[in-house]
C-alpha cells in the first residue's frame, strides 16, 4: 500500500489493538499512551470504530494512568502507518523526520571554527598591515557573540516546531556545548559531525603547520613587517611601511624590499636582510 492509500481516521477512543477490553486514544495520526476500560459497545458500534468512524464512546471524565501497548499502530488493524510511522503521541512530532530539527542557524554554529579562523586571519592582517590598534584584538569576540546569537534564534525554531529545545545559554560554554546539549534533545548529529571536522581544519591543522615549521615563511614575514613598523614607524622616520605577507626564501643572505612611505610622503623602501637560519634578520631604510 502507498502513502496516498492511507485513510485518515479521525481522532478518538477506539479499541484496543492490544486488549480488546479497553480502549485505546487515536489523535488522529497514532496510537497514545491513554487507555481506559471499555464501555459498553455492540458489534456494529465496534466495527465503525476499527473501519474509521467515529465510535460513540464518550471521553473518560479523567485521563487516566498511562500504559505500554500497542504504540504505533494503526486503527485500521494494527498495521503501522507508513507516512509517519512514529509521531510521538504527546508531541505531535515524528522521529523519523530529523530533518525538521537541522536549522539552517545550527549549520552556521557547525561552521563557527572556520568563520573564527578567518576572522583572526582578516584581524592578523589589519593589526600588522593596516593600523597597530590593541582594539583589533575584540575581533575575537564576534565569533563568540555570534554563536550565542545563532544558537538562540535555533532555540526558537526549535520551540515553534515542537521540539523541547535547549536553552541558548549553553552557548556560552563554547557552540559545542549548545550543539551537544541539542542533541540530547533533538534527534539529528550532523551539526556535531562538522562542528568537529571544522574544529581540526580551523585549529589542530594551523597548530601543527607552526609547531612543524611548515609556515616558517608566513610568521618571519610578520616578524618582519612588526619590527619595521616599530622600528620606522613607531620612530616617525616613515608614515607607513608594507612588507610581503609571505617571505619567499628563508636562506641566510636572502635580501628583499617592504614598500614604505617616508614622512614627507614620499615613496621609499626599507632593505630586509635574512641574517641566519634562526631566522633572524636585519632592517634598514633605503638612502
Amino acid at each position: 500500500m502507498t502513502d496516498t492509500a492511507i485513510r485518515v481516521v479521525g481522532a478518538g477512543w477506539y479499541e484496543d489493538p492490544a486488549d480488546v477490553g479497553r480502549v485505546r486514544w487515536w489523535n488522529g495520526v497514532a496510537w497514545t499512551e491513554h487507555t481506559n476500560a471499555k464501555p459498553g459497545l455492540d458489534s456494529v458500534e465496534v466495527t465503525a470504530a476499527l473501519t474509521g468512524a467515529i465510535p460513540a464512546v464518550a471521553a473518560p471524565a479523567a485521563v487516566p494512568a498511562l500504559e505500554s501497548g500497542a504504540s504505533g499502530a494503526s486503527p485500521t488493524g494494527g498495521a503501522p502507518l507508513t507516512r509517519r510511522q512514529a509521531i510521538e503521541a504527546e508531541g505531535g512530532r515524528s522521529a523519523a523526520e530529523p530533518t525538521r530539527s537541522q536549522t539552517g542557524i545550527v549549520w552556521l554554529l557547525a561552521l563557527l571554527p572556520v568563520i573564527a579562523l578567518v576572522l583572526a586571519l582578516v584581524a592578523g592582517y589589519v593589526y600588522f598591515y593596516v593600523i597597530t590598534s590593541p582594539l583589533v584584538a575584540f575581533v575575537a569576540l564576534v565569533p563568540y557573540l555570534l554563536g550565542l546569537l545563532w544558537a538562540l534564534s535555533d532555540s526558537r525554531q526549535l520551540a515553534a516546531r515542537g521540539f523541547r529545545a535547549p536553552s541558548p545559554w549553553w552557548a556560552l560554554l563554547t557552540p559545542l556545548g549548545y550543539l551537544v546539549v541539542r542533541r540530547m534533545r533533538v534527534p539529528g548529529t550532523g551539526a556535531i559531525i562538522l562542528f568537529a571536522i571544522t574544529a581540526v581544519l580551523a585549529f589542530v591543522l594551523p597548530a601543527s603547520l607552526l609547531l612543524s615549521g611548515a609556515a616558517r615563511s608566513v610568521t618571519l614575514a610578520l616578524q618582519i613587517q612588526d619590527g619595521a613598523t616599530h622600528e620606522f614607524v613607531g620612530s616617525g622616520l616613515l608614515k607607513s611601511v608594507s612588507c610581503p605577507p609571505v617571505v619567499e626564501s628563508t636562506t641566510p643572505g636572502t635580501v628583499f624590499t617592504c614598500q614604505a612611505v617616508a614622512a614627507d610622503g614620499t615613496p621609499t623602501q626599507v632593505w630586509v636582510s635574512i641574517d641566519s637560519v634562526d631566522g633572524t634578520f636585519s632592517l634598514a631604510p633605503a638612502v
